[in-house]
């Protein structure tokens, strides 16, 4: 996940043209969710349905040997949402026009005498190298997804300006996020990439007005077959709000930020892949340790779990009160340390069957997830897998807000492809 890409090797020096691509899906799924493990019943589950579908598609112009331009958008079902301007009723009330039609990507690369490199408009800025977590990450509109680590990720709207320094790259990013109307609100982040031995290290900092500055610093390594990873974010300041005891509108709550005090996150993994000598079958294995400065001491651990079904009710119903100005992502990784792993075995005994683990937890209140998948792709273009995601913890936990709970997916993949 490293930005070291050299610019250089992506300018084509010969005349192509353009290249046209993208990917299609179409999944189906049925599930059943059972949140009473203590009274399991077939009454007392919850049965949906859902579908998958849609197209990623992307142009690659290469008009001269000097310049590209790339431009990728995502369209996805259901293709209806919800204007402004007319009061047409659609399955969900919250989507826009955004969500069916959406630019991923739309730069273009070019450069100044092959010895400066230039890469102007949307693009995808891979600071971090974390799997499952990447605070370093500081610059990409969309965060990773643990259960889906390798989806891409969609960036701001920037100039990258980059100088190779041998094996080393300098770079600076003027990004303007969405919405900006002032010169002033231009965000400005230099970052520096250099390789020691079989080490790449990576040091960077960013900051725009009225916002948190932050800096960072990522490693990547290697012991033997097993590639090693790790960051560090030091930011002054938080974006977030905080719930604490105290009383605010005549409730036993307070709703706190922090302008002037330093926070620190930290993340360490590792990731490592095994096959035969035929590629009969392959292991995966990753994991991941992550310390959230900005998590809740252990001490507030209860009273945050006790808070939080009042605290997400009030948000989600736009109720106001004590809890009016905190957001949902505010109620995210609320505790100090975190784990996550996955193991994937693909064809398995060489057939058509792959398992795979994956788990999350937050290890400060103890509640997580375990999700084991089994999936079949013995017919052409169908791939069928069974998922059975099981959450516990306490009421009131990170990952149990209602309590414990088991469910069962079934979902069809009919037709994907790359093209």
């Amino acid at each position: 996940n490293t930005d070291n890409t050299d610019l250089s090797s992506d300018l084509l020096t010969s005349k192509t043209g353009v290249t046209i691509g993208g990917a299609y899906h179409f999944k189906a799924a049925a599930t059943l969710k059972e949140d009473d493990l203590e009274n399991p019943s077939f009454d007392s589950m919850d049965d949906s349905f859902s579908i998958d579908l849609g197209t990623t598609l992307s142009f690659d112009a290469r008009p001269d040997d000097t310049i590209r331009v790339l431009g990728k958008v995502v369209i996805a079902y259901p293709f209806t949402y919800k204007a402004d301007d007319t009061s047409t009723p659609t399955v969900d009330e919250s989507r826009t026009f955004s969500d069916v039609f959406h630019v991923t990507e739309l730069f273009s690369d070019f450069n100044i005498d092959n010895k400066v490199f230039f890469r102007a408009g949307k693009s995808t800025i891979n600071w971090g190298v974390g799997y499952f977590f990447s605070p370093a990450d500081l610059l990409n509109v969309s965060k990773i997804d643990p259960e889906d680590p390798d989806a891409e990720l969609e960036g701001p709207v920037s100039v990258k300006i980059n100088v190779p320094v041998g094996i080393n790259n300098l770079y600076l990013y003027v990004i303007a996020p969405e919405g900006i109307t002032s010169v002033t609100g231009l965000a400005l982040a230099p970052k520096a990439e250099f390789v020691i031995g079989d080490s790449e290290f990576g040091l960077g900092a960013y900051y725009q007005k009225d916002h948190v500055p932050a800096g960072m610093i990522t490693v990547t390594t290697g012991a033997g077959d097993v590639s090693l990873f790790g960051e560090g974010v030091v930011t002054y300041g938080s974006d977030k709000t905080f719930v604490q005891q105290g009383i605010q509108q005549g409730m036993p709550y307070a709703l706190v930020t922090y302008d002037d005090t330093f926070f620190f996150k930290g993340t360490a993994g590792f990731r490592y892949s095994w096959s035969d000598d035929l590629s009969n079958f392959s292991f995966n294995v990753s994991g991941q340790y992550l310390f959230n400065g900005e998590g809740y001491s252990q001490d507030d651990q209860d009273f945050v779990t006790a808070t939080r079904p009042m605290a997400m009710m009030s948000i989600t119903s736009g109720s106001g009160g004590p809890f009016s100005s905190l957001a949902l992502s505010d109620l995210a990784q609320t505790g100090r340390h975190y784990g996550a792993g996955n193991f994937s075995w693909n064809k398995m005994f060489q057939s058509d069957f792959t398992f795979s683990m994956f788990w999350l937890g937050n290890l400060s209140d103890g509640s997580g997830m375990l999700k084991p998948s089994l999936s079949y792709s013995g017919f052409n273009d169908i791939d069928i897998s069974l998922s059975v995601p099981y959450s516990y913890g306490e009421s009131g936990d990170e990952y149990t807000p209602m309590g414990d709970s088991v469910s069962a997916s079934l979902t069809f993949s009919l037709g994907g492809t790359a093209f």
